[in-house]
């Protein structure tokens, strides 16, 4: 393919294999980091597409500058239209078979492009492919919470009941369109997307690792409550219709209302919900709702608050509070209570079950080799921030799951194993038990010889992360 220009763009002189299209307004804070871990990146052959919205801050100076001395960094200026504009700009000019989309404020893990095309190429050429991400709070820091896709999430009628994938998913260009996203839509137009492609049969593989890192920031879409509940409403009213499940949609109304009404809640309008929940009728109170409810409350003050660097294992009992205050004045008043005593369930404890597993190992500083037994989400949480520390003299790592795939439990780059075989207990092996049920798993680790606190260790509830079906709405 020939170099050339077009409307003053740098055109590529050979088609990249993926082009990561960065939508840009006002972006000069974060843009540096975001552009650092593209160029970090170990699959080498991509383009960046950073579509300038007519910023009007140092945003284009840092974008020329760069583009002078990485090629495939390409600039397109447009005048201001929003991002879901913007993203369309980009794929209009894009060259290569996959497009990923990132935010100008999101940074990627090293690894994450030749993580997502690997298990897109497996997939075929109409699949997705939709990694995890962690929160990082305004200045770029962990908050140590990670989210993953489950499988199954790209299934229509269950993306009717919000979105559970991030914009930063990996999509092949045929699938995509001339424009994907709709511009009319103040925000979720990634939800749109993916409710569209869903409904057109394409698939979705999910990767068990974190591919990049989810900023937090006041202003950022996903806190404008309002802008959120308008959105969503339009979105479900668009592909509503669609559903097999159309007995469904009244709770996937209430659950948008709820979890816009949790968001205002949280950033100091808890009046919102009254709005957002007007004209919708009644449904019975139960214990699922009540759940349902509970999980909204901890998503949102996590995502209003984390831009802070604040947590639920630090702020437990101050965001309770607040989440029983705003409940009282509520049609849920009476189950305030109720609810409030579920959301405790929820936060994601990912430290204090790993400071169990690196105290377990400290009474035990001969272990050979750890296996992690359950690859659920209590699993690749502990996963993640186990391959994240560097490992400094622990003992090597392997997975075992007594339900995964041989390919999801392959794509986590490490030895697997099945304890179901082991005939006896193998020497300077220790096993830490992830999931909720693990009856059965210490049944196994038993009829092989172990000794549970001093062979395996399990992770109960009690030890922190729960997982939970709360459907998550991640638009910014």
């Amino acid at each position: 393919m020939a170099g050339g220009h077009v409307d003053g763009v740098n055109m590529p002189t050979r088609a990249p294999e993926v082009s990561v299209i960065v939508p840009c307004y006002n972006a000069a804070e974060t843009l540096p980091a975001t552009l650092a871990s593209i160029q970090a990146q170990t699959q080498r052959d991509w383009e960046a597409l950073c579509v300038d919205d007519a910023s009007s801050d140092g945003t284009p100076g840092l974008l020329a500058a760069a583009a002078a001395v990485d090629s495939r960094i390409r600039v397109v200026p447009v005048p201001h239209g929003g991002v879901a504009a913007a993203r369309n700009a980009g794929v209009a000019l894009t060259q290569a078979p996959y497009v990923l989309f990132l935010d100008a404020d999101d940074v990627l893990r090293p690894t994450a492009l030749a993580t997502l095309l690997r298990a897109a190429r497996r997939a075929g050429p109409r699949a997705l492919a939709a990694g995890g991400y962690e929160l990082l709070d305004q200045a770029g820091r962990t908050l140590n919470i990670y989210h993953f896709p489950t499988p199954g999430a790209f299934e229509f009628d269950a993306l009717l009941r919000g979105n559970q994938l991030s914009p930063t998913t990996l999509v092949p260009r045929a699938v995509l369109g001339a424009a994907p996203f709709d511009a009319a839509l103040p925000t979720c137009e990634d939800w749109n997307l993916w409710l569209r492609l869903a409904h057109e049969d394409v698939g979705c593989v999910t990767v068990p690792q974190v591919i990049y890192g989810f900023r937090l920031r006041h202003g950022s879409l996903t806190h404008a409550a309002d802008r959120l509940y308008r959105a969503g409403r339009m979105v479900l009213d668009k592909w509503g219709p669609h559903a097999r499940a159309r007995n469904d949609l009244p709770g996937h109304y209430r659950r948008l209302g709820w979890t816009c009404g949790a968001m205002a809640a949280a950033s100091g309008a808890p009046d919102a919900v009254l709005t957002y929940l007007r004209g919708l009728p009644p449904v019975a109170v139960t214990p699922e709702y009540e759940q349902e409810v509970a999980g909204a409350i901890h998503a949102a003050f996590q995502f209003v608050r984390g831009a802070q660097g604040q947590t639920w294992g630090a702020h437990r009992a101050e965001w309770l509070e607040e989440a029983r205050a705003w409940l009282t004045g509520t049609p849920l008043a009476a189950s305030a209570d109720a609810i409030v005593e579920r959301a405790p369930a929820f936060p994601l404890n990912a430290v204090g079950r790993y400071a169990a597993v690196n105290e377990f190992l400290d009474r035990y500083p001969r272990t050979q080799r750890l296996v992690v037994y359950g690859v659920g989400l209590n699993g690749l949480v502990l996963l993640e921030m186990l391959c994240s520390d560097g490992g400094g003299g622990r003992p090597r790592l392997s997975v075992a799951d007594d339900f995964a795939a041989l390919e999801v439990l392959a794509a986590f780059g490490l030895p697997t194993d099945d304890p179901r075989r082991w005939g006896h207990w193998p020497h300077g092996t220790r096993v830490v038990i992830t999931p909720n049920d693990h009856a059965a798993m210490r049944t196994t680790l038993r009829l092989a010889g172990g000794q549970e606190g001093v062979d395996f260790l399990v992770l109960t509830r009690e030890a922190g992360l729960l997982e939970h079906a709360a459907a998550e709405v991640t638009c910014r």
